[in-house]
């Protein structure tokens, strides 16, 4: 049950204290676990394993030489990475981590006087200091701060109640960064919250029990509040602190009074968004995991569902969004930005980087979500799908928290809101951000309603919430409606259906006359609704219903509709072959496309064609249906116009490179349907489409399928068309490289074509055969470009007056110049005077 790094480090542990001669030397973990040097040594290992596998400790086994020299060595070195020269802390640092790492008892003993070094509350502002002392203190506090970010160390930090006491009370009580120096304030400022934020994000080992620490989890919140309080003109330090506070809200211990009443006055009187950004999350978690907690018992409802607080929270998801796309050094409406040195370390940890395209928590919910104890109710928590419109996983989840714990009456209170964010004027700037706010919102409600099957809340779902969303997506445009794609995503995962949404998404899209943008909308969400249906009746009705409207929409007079109209037919079938049911309605509709069934404009059929096996190819396991699609892909290319003729090769090529399996079926295909097309493009596409597949599929292909390959290439150099012959070279080429340079093909392929090039005698059969033998005689030397396993092809092509011919004699005598000493060992003496006879390219060799 021990981890693999554990075992390694406490065998090489065990072996270093059987093996060594120095009876002074002595094992540590921790400052809490000892074992004897050599009494009962093995016993004694395996009894501290298991200690500190019950209790997440996770430091490993050292040995250290308990000798003065060693003491008075590391203290050197500390000192010197304290130095005031830059160039000595940079010297000194890797060979003081590298000493520290084997000797972390040492390390351990420094922790203390590390941590003091960036207490600097009582130094006053000293704006007017030497540049000497200025030096020193730079010095010491990037040194310190160097030392203390080390893995080692903030593992200590994050797994001892005494050592983040010390870490609270010197570092994020203690630290003030008015009282520094000018010159360096921003980096050293810079540094202390980097490792502020990295114990903060190292919170998730520190055992529940204080063990024989004196030190308690109540005593660290009590610091907090009382510093949180001192520092309310300081959102720096509120900051600071509701991060670290935050990380102390746990699931089986009470929360104190006074962490509620903490972030609920932050979110009331603060105007830092990203601190209320940070207390909202903290909020949320202690109503998830405060259940039993005095002060849920003495809560009015009405003090935190009353229009003024719930308007503060849709305030600051809004914000966020609003500051998200902004410079993050200049984010906070509180302060200016030339003082945001902690913002721009804190706020791509609270808020996230929208450049980045990431779902960032802040340090408590990061913490919650990775708790070893989270129950499988929860467990959900753990996915972050992949939202591309800015939607927060956060702001959805404190949605859902609020509707599970105070169920109709946050739905009664917040649709008010609800209804003026969305229907407001879409014109201002704030509508984005108020529309992802509300879908965020709204993506919580639903899955709370879903999942805990709230009949009172569930009526207002119906009979509100999801027609003002219905009125939302009406009314914007593809881009803007991604954000319901991710309120569908959230609200739905993970096996929580959303059947009435569903319903009520269908309803619109069979009305007659829908705009393109509401159409594209409300597939991209039926996609993804679809497929959190598990009852037989609901998939079957569901998926008849779906049909219906996608028979209509692949005639649609628009491009855009009819592709998507094709990703959802192939999500449908995928839908219904996994849940093994059959939709006789799906299969007619496939008919259609396929051309079993009359249609009344084939044209506009092939964009759905085109993306409906595009999407079944990416999801893999029809192979089956992509193969019949193929003769109607290729059709499409000589019946579409040139721009769509681009797209249609580019697609064709894509869905090649994406199949796995079934390349057999698709090569019958392809030949029968496409090398023998009287239109040069489609033979094109099609050589491309077989490469692809044989780059692939080599495998899967098989003898067989090789075999008609190569055959069907070989036709193709025949070809009237030169784009089609080149073509065909480049896959000939690929798929000799396949086959082994001794294996007995490529020589019967090659003596074949040699045989052919010798026994044309009239000028008639030169004419007719002459360029394709120089071609698949081209395409075996250049299949081995660094080796010689047919020199009798090479010395055949130096005998013909061909461009063609000439062009690979030169490319090999380039590949092979390197190595000509031994490569010519293959040639005969009549074949390598053949090939210095090429002049044209003599100076290669």
């Amino acid at each position: 049950g021990y981890t693999e790094g554990l075992q390694s480090r406490a065998l090489r542990a065990e072996l270093r204290l059987l093996n060594r001669q120095n009876k002074d030397a002595d094992a540590i973990i921790t400052s809490s676990y000892t074992i004897d040097p050599y009494s009962l040594c093995i016993a004694e290992t395996a009894k501290t394993l298991e200690n500190l596998r019950n209790h997440f400790a996770y430091e490993t086994f050292r040995v250290v030489e308990r000798k003065e020299e060693y003491s008075r060595g590391v203290s050197s070195l500390i000192k010197s990475c304290l130095h005031e020269w830059t160039e000595t802390r940079n010297k000194c640092k890797k060979p003081c981590e590298k000493v520290l790492s084997k000797f972390p008892l040492l390390q351990f003993s420094n922790v203390h006087y590390l941590l003091q070094i960036l207490d600097n509350r009582n130094s006053g502002e000293q704006n007017d200091m030497s540049d000497s002392l200025s030096a020193q203190i730079r010095g010491k506090m990037t040194g310190a701060c160097g030392l203390l970010s080390n893995r080692s160390v903030i593992r200590w930090l994050v797994s001892d109640w005494t050592l983040y006491k010390m870490f609270i009370e010197n570092v994020v009580a203690g630290y003030d960064a008015a009282t520094l120096p000018i010159d360096g304030r921003t980096s050293i400022d810079a540094q202390v919250q980097s490792f502020i934020v990295a114990v903060s994000n190292s919170w998730n080992s520190l055992p529940l029990n204080q063990g024989q620490s004196k030190a308690t989890r109540k005593d660290i919140i009590k610091i907090l509040v009382e510093l949180g309080d001192r520092s309310a003109s300081s959102w720096k330090k509120q900051l600071t602190v509701s991060a670290c506070l935050s990380t102390l809200i746990r699931q089986d211990r009470k929360n104190p009074e006074s962490v509620w009443l903490w972030y609920i006055n932050i979110l009331r009187s603060s105007q830092n968004v990203p601190l209320k950004t940070n207390a909202l999350f903290a909020l949320s978690k202690l109503m998830i995991f405060g259940k039993k907690d005095t002060f849920m018992d003495s809560l009015d409802v009405n003090d935190l569902m009353n229009d003024s607080f719930l308007r503060t929270i849709v305030s600051v998801m809004s914000q966020f969004h609003v500051l998200e796309a902004e410079d993050p050094d200049e984010s906070s409406s509180a302060v200016p930005a030339s003082n945001n040195a902690l913002m721009s370390s804190l706020i791509k940890m609270f808020v996230g980087s929208q450049k980045e395209s990431k779902s960032k928590w802040s340090a408590g919910v990061e913490e919650m979500m990775s708790y070893p104890e989270v129950t499988d109710e929860i467990a959900w928590l753990r996915h972050d799908g992949g939202y591309t419109s800015g939607f927060k996983f956060s702001h959805a989840f404190t949605a859902f928290v609020f509707t599970n714990v105070f169920g109709d009456s946050f739905l009664n209170n917040i649709l008010p809101i609800l209804e003026e964010l969305l229907l407001g004027d879409n014109k201002t700037a704030e509508y984005k951000a108020n529309l992802v706010t509300c879908a965020e919102i709204i993506a919580g409600v639903l899955r709370s309603v879903a999942m805990y099957e709230n009949k009172k809340a569930s009526a207002i779902v119906s009979a509100s919430i999801l027609p003002l969303v219905i009125a939302s997506i009406n009314e914007i445009g593809v881009v803007s409606g991604s954000c319901w794609l991710d309120a569908a995503k959230f609200s739905s995962s993970y096996g929580v259906s959303q059947l009435v949404w569903l319903n009520l998404i269908l309803e619109q899209t069979e009305k007659q006359k829908v705009a393109s943008t509401k159409v594209i909308n409300y597939l991209k969400i039926v996609r993804v609704l679809i497929d959190e249906l598990y009852q037989v009746d609901d998939i079957k009705s569901t998926l008849d219903r779906l049909s219906s409207c996608l028979r209509s929409l692949i005639n649609y007079e628009f491009k855009a509709v009819r592709e998507s109209a094709g990703v959802t037919l192939a999500v449908a079938i995928h839908k219904a072959t996994r849940a093994d049911v059959p939709i006789q309605s799906i299969n007619k509709l496939l008919g259609v496309i396929l051309g079993f069934e009359e249609s009344g404009d084939k044209d506009t059929l092939y964009d759905s064609a085109f993306f409906l096996a595009g999407t079944l190819s990416t999801i893999g396991g029809y192979e089956e249906t992509v193969a019949k699609l193929v003769p109607v892909l290729l059709q499409a290319i000589v019946y579409s116009d040139t721009e769509a003729t681009k797209q249609f090769k580019s697609i064709c090529t894509n869905i090649a490179d994406s199949m796995e399996f079934g390349s057999l079926k698709m090569l019958k295909q392809i030949v029968s349907s496409g090398l023998s097309a009287p239109a040069w493009n489609v033979r094109l596409v099609s050589v491309q489409m077989m490469d692809a597949l044989v780059k692939n599929q080599r495998a899967e292909t098989g003898f067989i399928g090789l075999l008609i390959c190569r055959k069907s290439l070989e036709r193709m150099l025949y070809d009237d068309e030169v784009k089609v012959k080149q073509e065909a070279v480049v896959a000939l080429r690929n798929l000799l490289s396949s086959l082994h340079p001794k294996s007995k093909s490529l020589s019967l392929y090659v003596t074949k074509y040699v045989e052919l090039l010798r026994n044309m005698r009239t000028e008639k059969r030169k004419q007719k055969h002459q360029l394709p033998v120089v071609l698949g005689l081209s395409a075996a030397v250049k299949a081995f470009p660094y080796s010689v396993p047919s020199p009798q092809s090479v010395a055949a092509l130096s005998r013909v007056k061909v461009k063609e011919a000439k062009t690979t004699i030169e490319e090999f005598k380039r590949t092979h110049h390197d190595t000509w000493d031994n490569d010519q060992q293959n040639f005969t003496p009549e074949e390598l005077e053949d090939l210095m006879g090429s002049t044209e390219v003599y100076g290669y060799a």
